[in-house]
C-alpha cells in the first residue's frame, strides 16, 4: 500500500487519473496472482508471555462473560511446538479463503459446511471448541534472506484491505467514474 501511495499520489497530484487507474489495476492483478512478496504482507507480533501464561489467559473471561480472544502468533507457537522466547517477533501470513477469515477462529457451534470441511481434511468429526488457525508462520531469517519470496496468502482479504485504504483517494474522480472503479 505504501509503495502504491507513493507512486499513485504523484499521478493524482499531476492530474493523471489514467496512470493512477493503470497502477491501481496493476496492483490488484499482482495481489490476485499472488505476486506480492510475503515480506510486505506478513503480520508480526511479539511474544509477550510464556506458553503457560497464555494458556491461563485463554481460560479467563472478559467483563461481558465471553472467553478471551485467541492470539494468532501464540496459537502458531502452540501448534508447531516452536520454542519461542519472550520478546521474540513471530511473522505469519493469513492463508484463509474468504475475506472474513480471521487469523484464528474458535468454533463452538460448527455449521454443516464446517463439519464437512473438517471431516474431509482430518477424517474425523470436529472436536468441541475447535480452534481453527487460518495462518502459517514464517521464520524471520527466511524473510530477511529472501525478501522477494512469494507464497500462499488470503487473496480476498488482501484485496479488500487494499481497497479500503485506497477508497479515500477516489474522491478526485467524478461520482459516476468513482462508482465503477
Amino acid at each position: 500500500v505504501v509503495e502504491f501511495l507513493d507512486e499513485g499520489l504523484v499521478h493524482l497530484l499531476n492530474g493523471d487519473g489514467q496512470a493512477f487507474l493503470n497502477l491501481y489495476y496493476s496492483t490488484i492483478r499482482k495481489i490476485y496472482n499472488k505476486e506480492i512478496p510475503l515480506a510486505k504482507i506478513a503480520s508480526k507480533a511479539r511474544v509477550k508471555q510464556s506458553i503457560n501464561d497464555y494458556k491461563k489467559h485463554c481460560k479467563k473471561v472478559t467483563k461481558s462473560g465471553s472467553a478471551m480472544s485467541r492470539q494468532a502468533h501464540m496459537e502458531l507457537v502452540l501448534a508447531s511446538n516452536y520454542p519461542a522466547t519472550l520478546g521474540e517477533t513471530i511473522y505469519y501470513i493469513n492463508n484463509g479463503t474468504k475475506k472474513g477469515d480471521g487469523d484464528v477462529k474458535k468454533i463452538t457451534k460448527p455449521t454443516k459446511k464446517e463439519k464437512e470441511e473438517y471431516l474431509l481434511k482430518y477424517g474425523s468429526e470436529i472436536p468441541k471448541d475447535y480452534i481453527q488457525v487460518n495462518c502459517y508462520m514464517i521464520p524471520e531469517k527466511e524473510l530477511s534472506n529472501n525478501p522477494d519470496m512469494t507464497g500462499e496468502y488470503n487473496v480476498a482479504r488482501n484485496i479488500t484491505s487494499f481497497n479500503k485504504r485506497i477508497e479515500p483517494l477516489l474522491v478526485v474522480f467524478k461520482p459516476e467514474i468513482r462508482e465503477n472503479i
